[in-house]
Parts: C-alpha cells; structure tokens; sequence
C-alpha cells in the first residue's frame, strides 16, 4: 500500500499532478490547490494499492511538483 499526501500550505495549485495521474489528481475550484481523488470525493491524503505503472506516474509528479507538496510513502 502507498500512502500520498499533499501539503495544501505548500501547493500552489499549478496542475502538474493532476496532468501526470488524472485519475488520482484533480485541481479544487473552491481553494485552488491539488488534490486526490477518493470515493468520488477530494481529500489531501490517500492510502491506495498502486500497479508499478501508477507508481511511476505518482512518483513524476512528485518529482515534478514545482514546491514538493506531494509526498509518497510505502505503509
């Protein structure tokens, strides 16, 4: 299982993530910052089986993240 979270005091709401993994990323209109999809709703963290495939995705955009809000640990 991995864990992602975004810091929502360090995002600033650019999209990046939500480009790299649009089915666990999604930009709020209502505060402007990134973050993950669950249950049909936005939540700032997730816990979530991941395929090597998506992990690699998540890991991007991490990476790529312009503030390094996301954070990504294995639980």
């Amino acid at each position: 299982m991995i864990k992602i979270s975004i810091n929502q005091k360090e995002c600033i709401g650019c999209s990046f993530c939500e480009g790299c993994v649009p089915e666990l990323f999604k930009f709020d209109e209502k505060d402007f910052k990134g973050k993950l999809i669950k249950d049909g709703g936005l939540v700032d963290t997730i816990t979530i089986e991941l395929s090597d495939e998506q992990l690699k995705k998540v890991k991007e955009a991490a990476e790529g993240c312009p503030v390094q809000a996301i954070s990504i640990t294995e639980v």
